[in-house]
This record gives structure tokens, sequence and C-alpha cells, in this order.
């Protein structure tokens, strides 16, 4: 899960979607279709692991799934903006279990389940 913007929760789903809630109403979120659901990962099968908001553009959400990948949401519209891989280790991808960015959202770190640390210059 991830607080966002004022009165914004997003948490994830083992079916690789997100959720947006208002904390004001405890309702989800809704645009123009209906309620916001995210779907971030390729396949229903990778769940996501990690979520975070950026400081500076605070409706954009990272989300981390379980194949190593970071996916960029704009949580105001409710769509993917894109992806980014993370580094392979030995046999296959390590899942990412934490997200943070620095303060000027210039960083993007990512901790993985096996100990290991990425960053990327975002």
């Amino acid at each position: 899960i991830a607080f966002g913007k004022p009165h914004t929760l997003v948490a994830g789903r083992k079916d690789g979607k997100v959720l947006e809630w208002d904390m004001q109403t405890g309702f989800l979120m809704k645009n123009e279709h209906g309620p916001i659901v995210m779907q971030c990962t390729e396949t229903n099968t990778i769940a996501v692991q990690a979520a975070r908001f950026l400081h500076k553009m605070e409706s954009i959400c990272l989300v981390a799934d379980g194949e190593g990948n970071v996916h960029f949401i704009d949580s105001d519209g409710g769509h993917k903006l894109g992806s980014i891989r993370g580094k392979k280790r030995n046999v296959g991808y390590s899942d990412i279990q934490s997200l943070e960015v620095d303060q000027t959202d210039s960083f993007l770190f990512a901790g993985e389940s096996s100990g290991w640390l990425q960053m990327w210059d975002v």
C-alpha cells in the first residue's frame, strides 16, 4: 500500500491490479469509467509487491511486481505510463519488496527479497 496526494491510498492485489481508495469516504476512487482499478502487470498471475507515490508529481504512483518490474501509474487517469525492468540475477529476476524515492524525485530505489538494492536515475 502507499499513501498519496491528499486522502488517497493505493493497494496492490495478487492479480496485478492496483485499487485507488478515497480515505475520506472509504470508497474506491472513480473516474468517468467507474472505479479506478489499474492493471499494472502483463498478466493477472503476477502480484503487486510494493507501491510508492512521487513527491513532486503527486498523481504518479510507482508499482513493483513479483518479476522485478516497476510500473509508472497515473493515479488521476487510472492508466499505466510505462515500466522499467530490474536487473536479472542468476536464474531470473528478483522480486522487489520495497520502493523509495528521494525528496527530489531524482532517484528510485528498490529493495529486493534477495537483499540486493537497485537504483535508477528517474
